[in-house]
């Protein structure tokens, strides 16, 4: 049984890219967290470095004070579960945008405009693999 995970000064980069930069917090067993900040705030990147799908360039991340790998069975104790969005991820997020817009009837006119009321015109001509996980439902 997992009583205490631990998130020690965590950083990590995707490139040259910070999408953690020394994050810190202990949950005791019963505590309820919830990680709240905007797209690309790196919520997700921290939940799979917890779960160790991700490894932090430092820092470090200790279930009942040890690390992932000295915990027996904890893949067993630790669950998590990410939505995938489907979307071809070599296109840009204006062309995720078109697809979902041509399905429900969107004007392709209308698409830079729903970008920029969602506040992510910015990205339209990121690919989708770039994107982060708040991001990609607005995409398409």
């Amino acid at each position: 049984m997992i009583d205490r995970i631990s998130v020690e000064k965590v950083t990590k980069k995707f490139g040259e890219k910070f999408v953690l930069r020394d994050v810190s917090f202990n949950v005791a067993s019963g505590e309820v967290v919830s990680l709240l900040g905007p797209n690309g705030a790196g919520k997700s990147s921290l939940l799979n470095c917890i779960a160790g799908g991700i490894i932090p360039n430092e820092g470090r991340i200790l279930f009942n004070g040890r690390p992932f790998f000295e915990v027996p069975d904890l893949p067993r104790m630790v669950g998590f579960v990410q939505g995938s969005s489907g979307l071809d991820k070599g296109i840009s997020a204006i062309n995720a945008l078109h697809v979902a817009a041509v399905a429900v009837g969107v004007e392709r006119e209308k698409e830079i405009l729903l970008l920029e009321n969602c506040g992510i015109a910015h990205i339209r001509n990121q690919k989708v693999k770039s994107l982060s996980t708040g991001e990609l439902p607005s995409a398409g």
